[in-house]
């Protein structure tokens, strides 16, 4: 009702949108449950805007944590606590990816972001991908952005359109082309073939 009311009210939802991100990301099981709540603030508040903000900041995460891990790998571990530590700093941005590709496809599915925002993170993890591939086919890596767009094509390609679902199947199939792990070729090759 008065300026500082609606200041408090701003932050406290901003700051529940980032928990609910937060939170979805590392239990991606859980998403369609997080889209609700989010649909839910939605109605009552209208924030999309910042749902749409937030996942474009996401993708700049992404993307600039990939840059930052490029530059590491050029540095070998000394000691096997810095071993075990790239070790579980690799499993939890991989599980960061996983689950940010999935909950970005449930809040696409649920017309809580526009499609522009949906194809900017797509198009950032398979550039991201083409990259890692260049860089090293075999790594980790590669696996883990073949696994995210997996997970996130699977989300949503019954919502997107047929040209646009043609356009993805043929990034992929670009992908199979190289020399990557036989059991991915094999992953890409069922999304291929079914889609």
């Amino acid at each position: 009702k008065d300026d500082v009311t609606i200041e408090i009210l701003k932050e406290l939802i901003i700051s529940t949108i980032n928990n609910i991100f937060s939170k979805a990301i590392m239990q991606p099981f859980y998403c369609p449950h997080y889209v609700k709540l989010l649909k839910i603030l939605d109605e009552k508040f209208e924030t999309n805007d910042i749902i749409d903000k937030k996942c474009n900041s996401f993708k700049d995460a992404i993307n600039k944590s990939n840059n930052d891990n490029n530059t590491n790998t050029e540095k070998e571990p000394k000691s096997e606590q810095e071993k075990y530590d790239n070790f579980c700093l690799e499993i939890k941005e991989k599980k960061f990816k996983e689950g940010y590709s999935q909950f970005i496809g449930e809040l696409y599915n649920n017309n809580m972001i526009k499609y522009d925002t949906l194809d900017s993170n797509i198009n950032i993890f398979f550039e991201l991908l083409d990259n890692e591939i260049k860089s090293d086919s075999k790594s980790d890596s590669v696996e883990s952005f073949i696994i995210s767009l997996s997970k996130l094509f699977t989300t949503i390609v019954k919502n997107i359109e047929e040209e646009n679902v043609k356009k993805i199947i043929d990034r992929f199939k670009n992908i199979q082309r190289c020399d990557i792990i036989k059991r991915l070729k094999f992953k890409l090759l069922d999304i291929t073939d079914k889609y």
